[in-house]
Order: C-alpha cells, then structure tokens, then sequence
C-alpha cells in the first residue's frame, strides 16, 4: 500500500513473524527481542505484484492479507486469509469489481462485533489517472467473494492511499488518505459506520505544509487515541521523515506532529502503525549511506506519543527499496511484519 505504483514486487510476497514474547506486557522498551524469519510464498499467480497489507482477525485467529495484482494490465485487489503461523488458509481471491479499471493502493482493517473487514483502495474513475476516489467493500470473514464496493470520497481531485483502522469503542472505522483537494498533498481523514449506513465530515491531520504521503493508522484503547503516521516534511527537521501524530476518538488532532524516524536515521519514508497491548510499532523504509541501501526499520511509541530511544532494523542492509507493513497479534503478543524485497 506504499508505492507510487513505480515499483513492483515480480512475483512473490513474502512474510516473517516478528515475535515479541512478552515485550508489550513488560517494560514498553524491553531490550529482549527474539523473532524468527522463517518465511512464506502467498501467491506466484500474477507476474506483478505489489502494494501488501494486512489485518488480524481476533476471533479466528487468522490474517486477510491484501495486495495489488496486474491481471493483463489492469491493477486488481487481491486478498488471501492467511493462519497466525503463517500458512494460507484458502486460495487467491479477486476482491475488486471486474469493470477493466485500475484499483490499487489497498488497506484493510477488521471489525470483531460484526465479524466483517473493510478493505479500502483508490480507485481511477476514468480510467485516465486524471482523477482518484476512495472506494471500500464490506467483507464477512470465511467469504471473500461476497461484497458490495461503495464510494467513501468521489471529489474532484486526488484522494489516494487509504488507511483504515476499526474502533470498538465507537463501533465505527475511521479512515485516512492523502488529499489534494487543497492544491497540496495533506493527509484527511473520515468515519466510516461499521454498518455502511454513512461515512462522517473530512478533517485535515497533516500540519499544512504540503508533501505528505503514505499516510497509516492504529488505535488505542488504553489512551483512546488514535496514531496517524506518514511521510512528509518533518517539524524539527528538513527532508522527509516518517510523522506521527495523535487524534482523539472523533479524529480531532491532540497533539502537535513529532517526527518518528530522524533520532536514528537521517530520514524516514512510507511508515505504518499497530497497535498492541496498550502500545504503538511503527515500521518504515529508510535510507542510509547516501541512498546507496534501503532498508526497514520498526520503533515502540507509547500510548500517548512517547518515541522509544532507538529503533531497530530486522531486515538485511543493501536490499533495494524495501516496504513494510504490520499488525498485531492481542492475544499472542506478536506482531507479524511483512516486507517486499
């Protein structure tokens, strides 16, 4: 979900589960981080492929991993239920409509009362890239191939990258994005009802200097807080720095921006959150050695925005542009990052 579709991932997705064992439960920035990396093959039916995300489903015990397939030369979502230990429960599904335009850019999140996903994309309305919308579809969680699309944001303009994240406490799902509705690219966000009956009033998140990108959300329930995280011009900085900040429960902002990536490397780019166990990890791309290697890198923040002293970097040096994503296992404790190499 965090390229300008310029790069492609020709065949392979690729998992590894980032084993915490404890390290929530404990002190939030516990030295102690045994994980293994053992990995596994989804899928090698498209030649391209690109664009992974992924959502934990508490009541299964299962993932909805989604992506980007280019079926012929169109870009299609795909999804795939994937087990806690890694292994495909079912085959490859296609989860977006069959009408020969390009949808890309997916995310999903999962929504345990209804036992439902929301997987949201972008959508090129006229085939043309001259104008994005938001779409979403509504999935039960044994069928994937049920569904209705529905449009979330069809301005005039680009909306892309959507993020989304359930939250129980209001039983709704909140959504971010870029937007450039402005003359800039700000990140927004909006409510989406778990029952479809409506999707609330946009907000402005970003700090309003334009250049914000990729934006990612988690949530949580101990402070009652959302974290939006995406790539921009940092405030205390120059260059691009993956941010942070925090909304409440209805989306407002409350707190200023803080930048994420720069205490460890100079900059920071297409982050994403989970949250578990009362905290945040927040995984980003990163270059060092003058752009010469890209690699990714995970951070702890706390729940009310507090940046861990370091972060750490599971993945091998000297990989070319390496995306990641995460989400979080509750009951066992892990986080499951997945990247593109």
């Amino acid at each position: 979900m965090k390229d300008d579709m310029s790069w492609q991932l020709t065949g392979l997705l690729t998992a590894m589960i980032l084993v915490l064992l404890g390290v929530m439960a404990g002190p939030l920035f516990s030295q102690a981080l045994p994980w293994m990396a053992n990995t596994q093959t989804f899928s090698t039916a498209f030649a391209d492929q690109w664009g992974v995300t992924l959502s934990y489903n508490s009541l299964h015990d299962e993932y909805l991993v989604v992506w980007v397939v280019d079926d012929g030369g169109v870009s299609k979502i795909a999804g795939i239920r994937v087990g806690s230990d890694g292994l495909p429960i079912d085959n490859v599904t296609i989860l977006s409509p069959e009408n020969g335009l390009s949808q890309f850019n997916p995310d999903v999140a999962y929504d345990a009362v209804n036992d439902q996903y929301l997987v949201v994309w972008t959508f090129d309305y006229y085939g043309d890239a001259s104008d994005f919308d938001i779409v979403g579809k509504f999935i039960p969680w044994n069928n994937l191939a049920t569904g209705q699309a529905f449009q979330i944001d069809g301005r005039v303009g680009y909306q892309n990258k959507p993020a989304v994240v359930y939250t129980p406490e209001t039983l709704n799902f909140y959504l971010v994005y870029q937007d450039d509705t402005s003359g800039a690219n700000e990140i927004s966000g909006c409510t989406v009802a778990a029952d479809g009956s409506s999707v609330g009033t946009v907000l402005g998140i970003s700090g309003g200097l334009g250049g914000y990108r990729n934006p990612s959300i988690a949530w949580n329930s101990r402070s009652q807080r959302y974290l939006v995280v995406y790539d921009g011009p940092p405030p205390d900085a120059c260059g691009i720095a993956a941010i942070g900040r925090q909304l409440n429960s209805t989306g407002a902002p409350v707190a200023a921006e803080f930048n994420i990536s720069s205490a460890s490397y100079s900059e920071g780019a297409f982050p994403d959150v989970a949250s578990c166990r009362g905290n945040y990890l927040v995984s980003f791309s990163t270059a060092d050695n003058g752009g010469a290697s890209t690699y990714g890198c995970f951070r702890f923040i706390s729940d009310l925005g507090l940046p861990s002293p370091t972060a750490r970097c599971p993945t091998p040096e000297q990989q070319s542009w390496t995306y990641t994503s995460v989400d979080c296992s509750e009951g066992s404790g892990e986080y499951l990052l997945t990247w593109a190499s």
